[in-house]
């Protein structure tokens, strides 16, 4: 609505202009503040006072059923403690890191990572955000950089190489929001919501599988060939930093590199969204934040560790993988995002392997397995002792064929019908916005 109205463009051009002393992001900073209040104004003259018709309305349809402020306390002590670093994680011996984890990236690999990006990189970034991304605690969304590059381009700019050149994020330009967003209908409990963080726009800058249906294949063994879906809880929030890092140097990344990571990490300040209104104002010492770019690659090099430790037990017979027909090479495991499958025979010596496997990555990582969201898969055939045996031994429940991976249906055997229009129904939509860009 703003950027539409012909006065838009002149205002942010007039105070934009206005000289702001101090370093390159204090300056961005300090302009972005003196721009918001002026456009409060000016929308206030223009538009009138939206924000009051809002609460007004909004006064009308709510009733109050607890005391609002136990509800504001109890949530932000609620991500005060999942984002504050375990205790039991500080004198961690994280030798076995270096054991597991190859060194893999170049010293010329290196040097691309950590080259200062040009001001057409910048350009470039900018210009690939989403322009109708929510806006971050700063108040501008992607579009507003996009329209305006001509007029805060430089300062941007300059903002983006102090941070390259000196490690350090001024303070305010990494302070974010937490939305809630609900999992499912009717969510009444904390843990029935996905906390998202709404970055600040010039901190998106800097930081610029196929589906498989899996054929199980039927052999002798005590529980048969099983497969496992591992829940990890709260993957992402719990993420050590100690073990990013030295995750990070194990694979070869150069000091100056982890030091932006750190640098971007450290600095982070948040407050909770509850009713349209910040609450709190926190820093964090572990975990990875939902939504911005970065935090899927970390988070994926970091679990690569697990990727490698389970491998390094196929090599050494400590954990035998399911049996398969002659030529096929069946797979152990596979690892998306925060989601886990392990395939392997359903041995009692395997099974407690596997549980030890993800004790030491927990227990070294932060990211512990949750056993009673976890599930186990039998095929139809393995009799009821057995199961029974083996469930108490890893404490998941039974899960049941098909189910769903990645949003994909997994199966035993020939794909049904009912399967193939699952996956039909998922494709056909995306064909026709295809066909209508075109």
């Amino acid at each position: 609505m703003w950027v539409d109205h012909p006065d838009f463009m002149n205002l942010v051009h007039r105070v934009w202009s206005i000289p702001y002393d101090g370093r390159h992001p204090h300056v961005v900073i300090g302009k972005l503040k003196n721009l918001k209040k002026a456009l409060k104004s000016w929308n206030y003259e223009v538009f009138g006072d939206l924000n009051a018709n809002i609460s007004r309305k909004s006064a009308e349809l709510r009733v109050i059923l607890v005391d609002q402020t136990a509800i504001r306390d109890h949530i932000v002590r609620f991500y005060v403690d999942l984002f504050s670093s375990d205790s039991d994680l500080i004198d961690l011996d994280l030798s076995i890191v270096d054991d597991i984890v190859p060194s893999l990236v170049s010293q010329e690999e290196n040097s691309l990572l950590v080259a200062i990006l040009s001001a057409d990189v910048i350009h470039e970034a900018v210009f690939a955000m989403d322009a109708l991304s929510t806006p971050g605690s700063d108040g501008f969304s992607g579009r507003f950089f996009q329209l305006c590059w001509e007029i805060v381009g430089r300062d941007v700019i300059l903002a983006v190489h102090d941070f390259f050149h000196s490690r350090v994020v001024t303070p305010g330009l990494n302070s974010n929001f937490i939305v809630l967003l609900p999992k499912m209908r009717d969510s009444i409990t904390i843990g029935q919501f996905r906390p998202i963080v709404l970055e600040i726009g010039t901190l998106r800058i800097v930081l610029p599988s196929h589906p498989i249906v899996l054929m199980c294949f039927i052999r002798n063994a005590m529980g048969g060939n099983v497969a496992m879906k591992i829940d990890i809880h709260k993957a992402f929030d719990t993420l050590d930093w100690k073990f990013l890092c030295r995750v990070l140097r194990a694979f070869g990344f150069s000091q100056t590199f982890m030091g932006w990571i750190v640098g971007i990490l450290g600095s982070l300040k948040l407050s909770v969204l509850i009713n349209r209104s910040p609450a709190g104002y926190f820093g964090c010492s572990r975990g990875v934040r939902h939504g911005d770019p970065l935090s899927p690659i970390l988070f994926g090099i970091a679990k690569d560790f697990l990727s490698k430790l389970l491998s390094r037990m196929v090599a050494s017979d400590q954990f035998l993988p399911i049996s398969s027909q002659r030529g096929f090479s069946a797979p152990t495991h596979l690892l998306y995002a925060d989601d886990v499958l392990i395939f392997c025979r359903g041995t009692v010596r395997n099974l407690r392997r596997v549980v030890h496997a993800f004790r030491v990555y927990g227990s070294i990582s932060g990211q512990l397995v949750n056993w009673t969201k976890s599930s186990i898969f039998f095929r139809s055939s393995v009799s009821p002792a057995p199961i029974s045996s083996l469930q108490s031994l890893v404490g998941m429940q039974i899960g049941r064929l098909p189910f769903s991976y990645l949003g994909v249906p997994l199966f035993r055997g020939k794909p049904t019908k009912l399967v193939l229009m699952l996956i039909e129904d998922k494709i056909l939509p995306k064909f026709a916005k295809w066909k209508d860009g075109y």
